[in-house]
């Protein structure tokens, strides 16, 4: 792109001010300056390498400093931009990054190499890039493709991996369908508009089941970290009656927060006699002086919430996940849970969308390996409180089809 395109300026991007340094800075201008191309030397202080052919390549790190405002990328103006280790880059400077090209328009071109992570956005992006196959370009660099690694190398390296991590990292193969919570999840499938043909009946799901007619069914995850909520919708179709199929519209996450703030976040953006939320109904379990207190603080803000099992009753990890998945895709083929996009193949949840596509199986058999801030399973969890009520009897012809647990 330097050869192709001079006199112009360029920007080179790391994810880090540190890997910036070590890897993108030091590694371009040993490589131009073995090839005879740098054009005196490189302002560190500018960040700017300068090319005989009059290239300014700019070499910035995606993430801000702690004291800085704004993003570092914003302002600049690139031919061109080559982005290293994109998994790592965030979503604020990846838009930022795809934005630099307006003068070149069409002819602006981004180059990004990056690691074949289990990082949330970074899956995300790529199956939206994978919709635009007109605009963006996938290629899986695998061992043998690459002429500076010798393979004897590779094959040392085989012999201390096990074969998951070998064909997921090294081999760049996605991850086998067995390790994953929610294997039949495709982004394609599932994150969609609703078509034309559609009618909302949540009003009369909510009437029938709770006397309480509403137009939106709130799923609820509580937690000690992470508070999530999804807004769902059903809808009907006329050519399939007795049929109901969910979208989720909406996510509020709140975290390090109590049930009250989180109540307010909701009410920021919903009126309360529009919603009904349906919860948890595992909190507090074993605590006498708690009395349920999510939940009492959640009606203080004015809220409708209940249980998603009668009776504050137990729903089993295996029920609840089995269920959700045939949501997603039924013995028949057919799916009845999507999650709402835009015209640009975009989610309204992208939590519950980077959760369904990366969160796997913990060794010790659970939903996650631990309970901590890396922790994804809140967003799916409060979509399935949510559709419990409705949907439970779906799971009781599919939990054997799930990896056994005990």
């Amino acid at each position: 792109m330097a050869l192709d395109n001079p006199n112009e300026t360029a920007g080179l991007v790391g994810p880090t001010g540190s890997r910036t340094k070590q890897t993108v800075w030091d590694d371009s201008v040993r490589l131009w300056g073995a090839l005879g191309l740098l054009d005196g030397e490189p302002s560190k202080s500018n960040h700017e390498i300068y090319l005989v052919n009059g290239v300014t390549a700019q070499v910035l790190a995606a993430r801000r400093s702690s004291v800085a405002v704004g993003n570092p990328l914003q302002g600049r103006d690139w031919a061109w931009a080559v982005v290293d280790e994109s998994q790592n880059i965030d979503e604020d400077s990846q838009r930022e990054i795809d934005a630099r090209g307006g003068r070149w328009g069409t002819r602006y071109c981004v180059f990004e190499t990056a690691t074949n992570a289990q990082i949330g956005e970074f899956r995300e992006r790529l199956e939206i890039y994978k919709s635009r196959p007109e605009t963006h370009r996938i290629i899986r660099f695998r061992p043998e493709d690459s002429p500076w690694i010798e393979a004897d190398f590779y094959e040392r390296l085989k012999a201390t991996m096990d074969e998951r991590s070998w064909r997921h990292f090294i081999n760049v193969e996605d991850v086998p369908s067995e390790q994953l919570v929610y294997p039949s999840f495709e982004f394609k499938r599932h994150v969609i508009p609703i078509p034309v043909g559609f009618v909302d009946i949540t009003e009369q799901i909510t009437g029938e089941r709770y006397n309480h007619r509403v137009p939106w069914v709130v799923g609820m995850d509580f937690g000690v970290l992470v508070n999530a909520s999804i807004f769902l919708k059903c809808f009907a179709h006329m050519s399939r009656p007795g049929e109901r199929f969910w979208w989720a519209m909406d996510e509020i996450t709140t975290w390090n927060k109590t049930a009250d703030f989180h109540a307010r976040e909701i009410l920021r953006r919903y009126r309360a006699e529009n919603l009904l939320v349906i919860a948890d109904p595992h909190i507090n379990v074993g605590r006498a002086d708690a009395d349920r207190s999510d939940y009492n603080l959640f009606e203080r803000e004015g809220l409708t919430i209940k249980p998603a099992a009668a009776g504050f009753g137990t729903i089993t990890q295996k029920h609840r996940i089995g269920m959700m998945n045939a949501l997603l895709l039924d013995g028949k083929q057919q799916a009845h849970f999507f999650i709402l996009a835009d015209k640009n193949n975009r989610a309204a949840c992208h939590r519950l969308v980077r959760a369904y596509l990366t969160q796997e199986w913990g060794d010790n058999g659970q939903e996650v390996a631990r309970k901590n801030a890396t922790d994804v399973s809140h967003w799916p969890c409060a979509v399935e409180y949510g559709l419990y009520p409705w949907e439970r009897v779906r799971a009781q012809g599919t939990v054997g089809l799930l990896r056994a647990m005990q």
